[in-house]
C-alpha cells in the first residue's frame, strides 16, 4: 500500500460501526528494525538467546510497534488521508512473537459532531480471532 492508496473518508462518510482491518505476519526483521527505529534495544525485544530464559521463551515484540500498526489503521484505512490521531490507549493482554500473524483492526464507537471527532475500538487479534493481543480505544480528528 502506498500514499495513493489511502483512503479519504470525510466526517461525513463515516458511520457508527464501520469497521476496517488488515493483516500483518510479524517478522524477526520488522521487531530488529523497530527496535533501532525506537532506541528501545532491551534484549527480552532483541535477543532470542536472552529471551528463551524469560516467562515467555522467545523475543517478543514491542507493544509500541504494535501502537504504530494503529496509527497505519488512522492514518491509510479508517479515516485514512483526513484523519488525525489526538489520543490512545493500549492495553496489552498477550505477547506477540515473530512468526504470529496479527489482524489489526478498528470499529467506530462514537461521533462527535461538535468537533467532527470519532473514537475507534483498536484491537491487535490472532488470525482465527480467538485471542485479543492488545486492545484500546483512540481518538481521532476527521479534517474534512
Amino acid at each position: 500500500m502506498n500514499s495513493e492508496d489511502c483512503a479519504r473518508l470525510t466526517y461525513g462518510e463515516i458511520t457508527l460501526g464501520q469497521e476496517a482491518s488488515f493483516s500483518v505476519a510479524i517478522t524477526d526483521a520488522m521487531m530488529d528494525d523497530f527496535g533501532r527505529a525506537s532506541g528501545n534495544l532491551s534484549p527480552l525485544h532483541m535477543d532470542e538467546e536472552y529471551s528463551r530464559k524469560t516467562p515467555f521463551g522467545h523475543r517478543i515484540v514491542h507493544g509500541m510497534m504494535i501502537g504504530s500498526l494503529f496509527s497505519r489503521l488512522f492514518g491509510m484505512y479508517l479515516p485514512g488521508e483526513y484523519g488525525l490521531c489526538l489520543s490512545e490507549t493500549l492495553q496489552f493482554h498477550l505477547p506477540i512473537f515473530a512468526g504470529d500473524t496479527v489482524i489489526i483492526r478498528g470499529v467506530v464507537t462514537h461521533k462527535t459532531d461538535a468537533n467532527h471527532a470519532i473514537v475507534l475500538r483498536t484491537t491487535a487479534e490472532s488470525e482465527d480471532g480467538k485471542r485479543i493481543f492488545v486492545s484500546g480505544d483512540a481518538l481521532i480528528k476527521v479534517l474534512k
